[in-house]
């Protein structure tokens, strides 16, 4: 795997893992004021959801790498739990 698609794929499922953690925290009734985004930040990561597997997708086509669909899937799946498992509970 090229070095910018495995930054790019170790970015989002960062990204994706704070969000799931805040998400279901906040969900299961554990809320730690300091660890929930402010407005600003959340729409950062709204925006990196649906960003970062575009990204990712243009990176994966010129890249030569073996396995690119599974890579945008994954790609896709991180962001569909970064949004419906992370974003989603904080904002109910």
């Amino acid at each position: 795997m090229k070095k910018r698609v495995r930054i790019i794929f170790l970015v989002h499922a960062f990204i994706a893992a704070y969000c799931a953690a805040c998400g279901l925290l906040d969900a299961r009734g554990h809320f730690y004021s300091w660890l929930i985004p402010s407005i600003a930040v959340f729409y950062f990561l709204l925006a990196s959801a649906v960003v970062l597997p575009a990204v990712a997708a243009v990176s994966v086509a010129g890249s030569g790498c073996k396995h690119p669909v599974i890579l945008v899937v994954s790609h896709i799946a991180m962001g569909a739990r970064q949004f419906f498992f992370g974003l989603l509970p904080l904002i109910s």
